[in-house]
């Protein structure tokens, strides 16, 4: 269930930043009581602060994978490499860029972010 709702948290926080997301929300997405979200991870800001940890470590896992790829071409190589698979990354992923558009170029900032 913990997955469910993180999965459902990343793509709600995606859509509509911190201040504009309620946990009501991400509980209607998942289909499940706002009580039982809360069981699960407790407030709103300790739910987005393990979206922004989720998303760090697929970033992690994607630059990693995309560093074993280009290993050894030469410069251009890897650079064109490299913007090809992040971009292609983000793409599959809106939530991440809109995430990091909300958390870094917001007008408010939630403050454990």
């Amino acid at each position: 269930m913990k997955a469910k709702i993180l999965k459902a948290a990343r793509k709600i926080f995606g859509q509509y930043g911190f201040h504009g997301t309620t946990t009501r929300m991400i509980a209607s997405e998942v289909g499940i009581d706002i009580s039982t979200l809360h069981y699960h991870w407790g407030e709103k800001g300790d739910l987005y602060e393990a979206v922004v940890l989720d998303i760090h470590d697929d970033l992690r896992k994607k630059l990693v994978e995309v560093e074993g790829i280009i290993h050894g071409r030469p410069l251009a190589e890897r650079m064109e490499i490299a913007i090809d698979e992040m971009t292609g990354f983000l793409f599959d992923h809106p939530e991440i860029s809109n995430l990091i558009l909300f958390r870094y170029f917001g007008k408010t900032r939630h403050k454990s972010a």
